[in-house]
Parts: C-alpha cells; sequence; structure tokens
C-alpha cells in the first residue's frame, strides 16, 4: 500500500498533475448527492504514465468533494511491471490495465475504470458507476 505524500514527495509531477486538474463542477456535485458509501481500491504503478496522470486527477476528485464525499479513502496498491498484485491487498482479480480503479459497495466490486476513464472523464466514470445504486441520469457533455 502506497501513501499519498510518498507520491507527492517522490513523484516528479504529480502534485503538479492533481493541482491542475479541474473536474466537472456538475459531477462533482452529482458525486456529492450519494447516499451510499463506497470503497475505492487503486491497483497502480507508478512507473506507469497513465497512473501518473488519474491517479491525481482521482485525489483531485476527492478533494473537491471533501467532507462531502461518497467514498472512503482510496487505497492504493503499487505493483511492478509484471502488475501482479497481492490477493491481500487486491481481491479483485487479475490486473491487465494500470491504474485500474475498483469501487465496492459493502467490500464488493460495483465497477472499475482501467487505464484511462471510458467516457473520457474520471467523474463521469465515477457517478456512472454509482448511478444504478443512487437512482441517478448522469448528465453526458456534449
Amino acid at each position: 500500500v502506497i501513501d499519498p505524500d510518498r507520491l507527492d514527495a517522490g513523484i516528479e509531477g504529480w502534485r503538479t498533475e492533481r493541482e491542475s486538474f479541474e473536474p466537472r463542477a456538475g459531477l462533482v456535485e452529482l458525486l456529492a448527492q450519494a447516499r451510499l458509501r463506497y470503497g475505492l481500491t487503486v491497483a497502480m504503478g507508478t512507473w506507469c504514465g497513465d497512473s501518473r496522470e488519474q491517479v491525481p486527477r482521482l485525489q483531485r476528485v476527492l478533494a473537491s468533494l471533501g467532507d462531502r464525499s461518497p467514498f472512503a479513502a482510496p487505497v492504493l496498491v503499487g505493483g511492478d511491471r509484471s502488475k501482479s498484485y497481492p490477493p491481500e491487498l487486491y481481491a479483485f482479480g487479475p490486473v491487465e490495465l494500470v491504474p485500474t480503479i475498483v469501487v465496492t459497495l459493502e467490500g464488493s466490486e460495483i465497477g472499475r475504470i482501467a487505464e484511462k476513464p471510458s467516457s473520457g472523464s474520471l467523474e463521469e466514470d465515477l457517478a456512472t458507476i454509482l448511478a444504478p445504486f443512487e437512482g441517478w441520469e448522469v448528465p453526458r457533455e456534449e
């Protein structure tokens, strides 16, 4: 498990990526309306450009939510280029792409974002994963 402070201190550009990312405000507000509490487990590689982009963005989305976040603090699990993660830390099967952000509800996986958000927006993918459990319609950017 990687301490987020270690990422800020040890990876050039990590803090800059996080601080320069601006999540879509409407989707942050939608996420803040969630009634349930969700977990986040991230299989990542500090050597991976997509991890260096998407994980700081996830941190920014969570910081934007602040106390209104429906998510517990993410568990960041580091791995090497083999993408082999210990099952006691990452119990969600093999990892093909990093980062893989797994969203859980009561310990069970309800969705994942692998490598890059499929919608192009991390906060939209998160809202889409939560939507069936929260009864939302996710606004799409045109």
